[in-house]
């Protein structure tokens, strides 16, 4: 969610927002790379406890000078939160599109453009594939469906138009423009697919660029779900999974001969851009790292909703894919460790 929130105060927030915005993240260092001053008074700033809040009509809290000082107040709630503001945090800061995008240029190998279409819309760079293969990657900051709909339609209107768009969330993209830049052979990637901010305010690649920008090359396996097929009385003890490489894994049992499989084998693949799904990218770091047990968050942390959907979407393909196994799940909760123990077996692992 957080590249969201960037999105969202890319034109221009109080420095107090942008604190918000960047939970656990430098904010200091955050404003010396990324953010350049903006016009406009605050006379609203973002309430602290809006995910709590129970007036529907709540736009933040409002700046009041009280005898005690400067301060953001609820104006609801008298005995709301009263918090203490400084002049620096009333002042606006926006998202430096020339530094940040060339930043994310470099980061993901683009031959730096930083073209805008209009305030909203950019061509972030082109990914170079051989001597005369170039790929636009426009970047979208619309805050609606409907803009980016009526966007990406005016760059498909050239029929020979063939682009990457970067997303800062798919929630921008409606299903039916998805299917369009499909159709066209176009590529749909969501930013937290493709960095991540860290706590110093520096930007973490998720992905290697060449196998998010190469469209080029041949064509990805379609959904075709195939099955492995065992013996009667087989359990998630006799399956050994392994580590092949981003879009691929290894299986084998005792006494038959290993098999590759694709994540378009196990059925995980992310529609809107025929990329391996987030669970399968969540398996094959597992089994890159040899992890035969992953510790289960607080129900209060952010990522523990994301690790519930990552752990129900691996045990669901595995039990697609393996139909003869009846072990029940390929991965349980352990409630003495309070963690999720892989079943099957990973090479190199402590249990394998």
């Amino acid at each position: 969610m957080m590249w969201k929130r960037i999105m969202l105060a890319a034109c221009g927030e109080p420095l107090f927002n942008w604190r918000l915005v960047l939970t656990g993240v430098d904010l200091h260092a955050f404003r010396h790379r990324f953010l350049d001053p903006a016009s406009g008074y605050t006379g609203v700033v973002r309430c602290v406890e809006a995910g709590h809040c129970q007036q529907q009509e709540c736009r933040g809290l409002r700046i009041r000078e009280l005898s005690t000082g400067t301060t953001a107040c609820c104006p609801h709630v008298f005995s709301g939160p009263k918090i203490p503001v400084s002049n620096e945090d009333l002042l606006r800061f926006s998202l430096s599109c020339p530094r940040f995008h060339a930043e994310l240029c470099q980061l993901f190998g683009l031959t730096f453009s930083n073209t805008a279409q209009d305030d909203f819309f950019w061509e972030l760079g082109t990914y170079r594939r051989g001597a005369a293969l170039f790929l636009p990657v426009y970047i979208s900051y619309y805050h609606t469906q409907g803009l980016l709909a009526a966007k990406v339609r005016q760059l498909l209107s050239d029929p020979r138009a063939v682009f990457a768009l970067v997303l800062f969330d798919y929630s921008m993209l409606s299903r039916t423009v998805a299917a369009e830049l499909a159709k066209r052979g176009c590529l749909c990637v969501s930013m937290p697919e493709l960095a991540s901010v860290q706590p110093d305010a520096s930007l973490k690649l998720e992905a290697a660029p060449e196998q998010i920008f190469n469209i080029f090359k041949e064509a990805r396996p379609e959904r075709t779900e195939r099955r492995y097929r065992c013996e009667s009385g087989t359990t998630w003890g006799d399956i050994h999974i392994n580590f092949a490489d981003r879009e691929t894994i290894t299986i084998w049992r005792r006494g038959c001969s290993s098999f590759t499989a694709s994540y378009g084998d196990l059925g995980m693949i992310n529609r809107r851009n025929n990329r391996p799904s987030r669970g399968f990218s969540f398996l094959t770091l597992l089994l890159e790292q040899k992890t035969q047990s992953i510790p289960v968050p607080a129900k209060s942390n952010p990522q523990y909703p994301t690790l519930i959907q990552r752990k129900h979407e691996i045990c669901k393909a595995l039990q697609t894919f393996f139909p003869d196994v009846h072990d029940g799940a390929p991965i349980v909760f352990d409630k003495p460790t309070n963690s999720y123990q892989l079943r099957f077996q990973i090479a190199g692992s402590a249990c394998a």
